[in-house]
């Protein structure tokens, strides 16, 4: 029998992104974090580069905020898709 692959649906891009990071500060990744992990760069990875970037960028600017904005718009578009995100 072979096991399910490892979903975890987050209720916000928020929520997914900080675990995100929770997971690249982590030392000691066990197998479901790793593949969490995983799953959430490949959600990324759906991203554009440009896109990519404005989703980590911390600039206060009004255009690079929207752009911002318009990108996690965008992500959370991808996450549903993949049934990352809570409906």
């Amino acid at each position: 029998m072979s096991a399910a692959p490892h979903r975890i649906a987050y209720t916000s891009i928020a929520a997914m992104l900080a675990h995100r990071r929770a997971l690249e500060a982590s030392r000691d990744l066990k197998t479901d974090e790793r593949a969490a992990l995983s799953a959430i760069r490949a959600i990324l990875d759906s991203l554009d580069s440009a896109d990519r970037a404005a989703v980590e960028s911390d600039a206060v600017d009004p255009a690079a905020e929207r752009h911002r904005q318009r990108a996690l718009r965008a992500l959370a578009r991808a996450a549903k898709m993949r049934g990352a995100i809570l409906d």
